[in-house]
């Protein structure tokens, strides 16, 4: 039964917000900050299995709020007072309006403004790989019965799961740019073989580079970060990055 109930949730959901939307935010995978962590100072309410119960109904697009407050059941403020992925994408959303990047501004856009995730929005929130876990070398007991470790779990679900990033990027009208805050990225079998012209900018210490990403019959921009947390990135970073590789004028464009 569990392996059943993985296999339900590899290929059915991509991320939350508007896939046709001028701007994804790609990352590797989801930490599970729904999952009860045991020994362990966290907000999750849910066992694994819950939690891969309410993922095997997932669409390719799911509301961020209808999920993480409704089917999840969880706090979005006392999330915020975790490190959380959620406050980077806000403020570089707040950069392509031209807003300061303030911290009661992102608090506002993340859960106040009910448009952040949403499928009417302009922007998609995704994640690569679909099985949700605390990060890389972490590997669920739950998982080991159909991927005997994190390696291999990746080298199977990598091909099919950018040939279905690829077929959404190709069918994604509006889709301009799209920013992925963990180079690991790159390491994803075929995906070097579809980018080029990389230009390349530091910010003090945070390097960005952007490339050109060709999905099928369509050309988008694909920007590597630092990683959204850790001390890796900031705020006045993502400013100063949005104004000098005009990013808001793809975003816009």
């Amino acid at each position: 039964m569990e392996n059943d109930l993985i296999e339900a949730c590899l290929n059915n959901w991509l991320g939350y917000g508007n896939i046709n939307s001028p701007i994804w935010f790609l990352g590797i995978e989801e930490g599970g900050a729904e999952i009860i962590e045991p020994n362990k100072l966290a907000f999750g309410k849910l066992t694994r299995i819950e939690s891969l119960l309410i993922r095997s109904n997932f669409k390719l697009s799911e509301d961020f709020y209808e999920v993480w407050s409704q089917k999840y059941g969880l706090d979005l403020n006392e999330l915020l007072k975790k490190p959380t992925t959620w406050k980077f994408m806000a403020a570089f959303l707040l950069a392509f309006n031209g807003e300061p990047i303030e911290k009661h501004a992102i608090k506002k856009l993340i859960t106040e403004s009910k448009s952040f995730g949403t499928k009417t929005g302009n922007h998609f929130l995704c994640e690569f790989y679909p099985l949700p876990k605390k990060g890389l070398g972490c590997w669920p007991v739950e998982y080991k019965p159909l991927y005997p470790n994190e390696s291999k779990y990746y080298e199977i679900i990598a091909p099919k799961r950018l040939s279905l990033f690829l077929d959404q990027i190709a069918h994604s009208e509006k889709l301009r740019l799209i920013i992925c805050y963990n180079k690991a990225i790159l390491n994803v079998p075929g995906l070097k073989d579809i980018i080029e012209d990389p230009i390349e900018t530091f910010i003090g210490t945070e390097r960005y580079v952007l490339y050109n990403l060709k999905a099928k019959n369509k050309n988008v921009k694909l920007l590597i970060t630092p990683f959204f947390g850790n001390g890796r990135i900031s705020y006045n970073g993502i400013a100063k990055v949005v104004e000098e590789l005009s990013l808001n004028a793809i975003f816009l464009n």
